[in-house]
């Protein structure tokens, strides 16, 4: 198991949720603000998932973790050269996915591209939105093969 995946489940477990997102190397998690930010990101992903009726059959909850890193942290991970998780080929972002689809599990680590944090440190409301549409994109993509209405 590798270093994202222990934390990535680590950070699901505490959150309780079938849906969570993580970002890694681009804010300081022990401030307040961030913290709160990236807990109503988590929150509107669920939200949305629920109004488009994804945990309506509690025995086939769709479980997915994303973890988000900046383009160039992104590049370095080992996850990369791991045969294991596959390249996602366009699906609207940059990242590797695990997935086990009779378990509707799904994991996937992506780049936040240099160009979109640009713009979100020059414009700091941006910051939220733009997490939240890139987390719907990853989440339609890795479920497009399931019987799931889109987010």
């Amino acid at each position: 198991m590798t270093v994202i995946d222990s934390n990535i489940e680590a950070h699901a477990n505490s959150l309780g949720l079938p849906i969570t997102v993580n970002v890694k190397s681009l804010f300081d998690t022990s401030d307040h603000k961030t913290a709160a930010m990236l807990e109503r990101v988590n929150a509107w992903i669920n939200f949305k998932a629920l109004g488009a009726n994804w945990f309506c059959d509690e025995s086939k909850i769709t479980t997915i973790e994303i973890t988000l890193f900046p383009e160039s942290h992104y590049l370095k991970i080992p996850e990369l050269a791991d045969p294991n998780w596959s390249k996602v080929l366009n699906g609207g972002f940059t990242g590797v996915q695990k997935n086990n689809t009779d378990a509707l599990s799904f994991i996937c680590i992506a780049a936040i591209a240099n160009a979109d944090i640009k713009e979100m440190m020059d414009n700091g409301q941006l910051v939220e939105q733009n997490l939240q549409q890139l987390c719907r994109t990853i989440c339609n993509y890795l479920t497009i093969n399931q019987p799931l209405e889109r987010l």
